[in-house]
């Protein structure tokens, strides 16, 4: 990766290109809106604490974090608060305390919990001034992130394991990641991102303006958190060859040279409706284009890995069909361009439904 872009850049070496790359896997995903943004940079925070056996705690075991867009003004409603900053370079206790900070969760104003019992934390919470921004509550015993984006009188919207362990960067461990992804994420309209399905009409399978688009920024904030110092994530990666959807880039284990590419990841949407703006009736999607997509991600994937030498390629075709009892890949599209890609990238079928109630009945039980 250094190696392509060096020479553009007056007075910079090789080497020192390549330091500034391998700095990109320790980054947030700026492109995240501030909610993921900031519970991205605290389940990092947290998790290099567990990772270390939470060094410098007593036995305090709850800790709060809410986002301020003004840490001060929000810290000034409160006694003995102090500031705090760069609190992943140090020891700073977490246990026991309130951190009122920026959207990357670096820096703002910290104070000890007047309580040690979540209810009563919580009630407290309601009667600040900050009591409807985003708070995440982080137990150390059972090693959980519970967050409350509406404030803390609302109720939880996200709840994370607090991983003591890196994720391996293997197959399985990004396959881990996706399916991870696919039930927290996405697997209804209740927790899916904006644009992925029509406001309205999820139960009916009308796909919203940009199902492909929101699904690719989505994963990307989720692959990016999730293997936060280990692998940078690109996402629309454009070459002579073509485009992917997402790479998945890694350091040298000697701390030599920049990232190189380890793995792709290919999406790809099919459907029983394709949306159509201004209020006109969705358009329906047959088998053959839904195939003919597929294929097509296959092709993409194969070609970009071959091209970048990576290890590993993933065609995740997501199912957003009302009807899933026919399986796409099985369509004489996708079988006659298999023997032009080998090896051939996985090939993942990952449904998506319009309610929690038909999630339910498939077999797909949406996390509490």
């Amino acid at each position: 990766m250094a190696d392509e872009v060096a020479s553009q850049i007056a007075d910079v070496s090789d080497a020192e290109l390549a330091s500034v790359t391998q700095t990109l896997v320790f980054q947030p995903d700026v492109s995240a809106d501030d909610r993921d943004r900031f519970f991205g940079q605290v389940q990092a925070l947290v998790e290099d604490r567990a990772r270390r056996e939470w060094p410098g705690e007593d036995g305090s075991g709850i800790s709060i974090f809410v986002r301020a867009d003004y840490p001060r003004q929000a810290a000034s409603a409160l006694a003995g608060t102090k500031p705090s900053a760069d609190m992943v370079g140090t020891d700073e206790p977490l246990m026991g305390r309130l951190f009122l900070l920026d959207r990357n969760a670096s820096q703002g104003w910290s104070g000890d919990l007047p309580f040690a019992d979540s209810g009563e934390l919580i009630e407290w919470l309601t009667t600040l001034p900050f009591g409807s921004s985003q708070v995440i509550l982080v137990y150390r015993s059972t090693s959980l992130m519970i967050e409350r984006a509406n404030g803390a009188q609302g109720g939880m919207t996200r709840k994370e394991s607090i991983r003591a362990k890196l994720p391996p960067v293997t197959r399985e461990g990004l396959l881990e990641a996706l399916n991870h992804f696919h039930m927290h994420s996405v697997l209804t309209p209740q927790n899916c991102p904006d644009g992925l399905w029509r406001v309205g009409h999820a139960e009916a399978y009308h796909t919203g303006p940009t199902p492909e688009v929101s699904l690719q920024a989505q994963l990307r904030t989720f692959l990016t958190a999730w293997f936060r110092g280990q692998l940078h994530v690109d996402r629309e990666t454009t070459t002579e060859i073509g485009r992917i959807d997402i790479a998945l880039l890694i350091p040298p284990s000697d701390s030599s040279g920049g990232l190189t590419y380890w793995g792709v990841v290919e999406l790809k949407v099919v459907k029983s409706f394709r949306y159509s703006k201004n209020g006109n009736a969705p358009v329906k999607v047959g088998l053959l284009t839904n195939a003919r997509d597929v294929a097509k991600g296959v092709l993409q994937a194969h070609a970009f890995r071959t091209n970048r030498g990576c290890a590993y390629a993933v065609v995740e075709v997501y199912d957003m069909r009302a009807d899933k009892k026919v399986d796409p890949r099985e369509h004489a599209e996708v079988k006659k361009v298999l023997p032009t890609c080998s090896p051939t990238p996985d090939i993942r079928l990952t449904p998506l439904f319009g309610s929690a109630q038909q999630a339910r009945e498939a077999g797909y039980f949406p996390p509490p």
